[in-house]
C-alpha cells in the first residue's frame, strides 16, 4: 500500500512538472539561452579584463623603473657636477700656489 501511495505521489508531481513545463518550457529555455549567453560574455569580460590587469602591472612596473632610472641619472649628474666644481677650484689653488695664470 505505502509502495502504490508513493507511485501516486509521484505521478502527481509529474503530472505538476509536465503541465509546468508545457506552460512555461519555453520561457525556460529562453532564459537558460540567455544565462548561458550572459555567462559566456562574463567569461570573456574576465579573460579581457585580465589582459588589461597584465598590461596595465607591466606598464605601472616599466614606469617605475624609468622614473628611478631619471632619478639616478640626476643624482649621477649633481654628483659630477659637484666633483667637477670641487676639480676646477682644486685646480684654481694649485695654480695660484705655484704662480701660474691663465
Amino acid at each position: 500500500m505505502e509502495a502504490i501511495g508513493w507511485l501516486l505521489i509521484g505521478t502527481v508531481i509529474l503530472a505538476y512538472l509536465c503541465a509546468f513545463l508545457e506552460r512555461y518550457g519555453h520561457l525556460l529555455l529562453v532564459l537558460t539561452g540567455e544565462a548561458l549567453l550572459a555567462a559566456l560574455a562574463l567569461a570573456l569580460l574576465v579573460i579581457i579584463m585580465r589582459a588589461v590587469w597584465s598590461c596595465f602591472c607591466r606598464w605601472r612596473e616599466l614606469r617605475q623603473i624609468r622614473i628611478q632610472t631619471a632619478h639616478a641619472i640626476q643624482r649621477t649628474n649633481t654628483y659630477y657636477e659637484k666633483s667637477r666644481a670641487e676639480m676646477e677650484q682644486l685646480a684654481r689653488a694649485y695654480r695660484l700656489r705655484k704662480g701660474i695664470n691663465q
